[in-house]
């Protein structure tokens, strides 16, 4: 791959609005109709890093509800560069008349922030992300 190809799949980005074609929405409810006449809702969550047989267990109970014929649930992972409000409640936190933890704080956010455009290492092409896991 290119390095164009790579940056074009890096920059890329699809919105929730073509992912998910929302016609209307009731706020009373929190459903919403989708344009292909499904009803749904939607959940947002922080992904889990790891999992034992707990986690299991309860996943188990979400996918065992007796739900109408022709139901589904999806699941997806988005990942998103945009790490701002992250940084300023990082910021926030630690604030400090140390001369030296501010410096430090502010390279620390300076290098989270680059690293979400230019890998961190040369030789692992990773990039700093936000992730959140929505179940439609």
């Amino acid at each position: 791959m290119n390095l164009a190809t790579h940056y074009q799949r890096q920059v890329h980005r699809d919105k929730l609005s073509q992912l998910i074609p929302v016609e209307s929405y009731d706020p009373d409810t929190r459903c919403f109709y989708i344009n292909d006449g499904y009803l749904g809702c939607c959940y947002v969550s922080h992904p889990l890093q790891s999992g034992d047989e707990a986690i299991t267990q309860r996943l188990n109970v979400l996918y065992s509800f007796d739900n109408p014929a022709n139901s589904f649930m999806q699941v997806l992972l988005m990942a998103t560069p945009d790490l701002q409000g992250k940084l300023e409640s990082i910021a926030a936190l630690r604030t400090t008349k140390q001369s030296v933890l501010r410096e430090s704080l502010r390279k620390r956010i300076e290098m989270l922030n680059t690293a979400t455009a230019r890998p961190i290492d040369t030789n692992a092409v990773a990039y700093i992300r936000e992730f959140k896991l929505v179940f439609t």
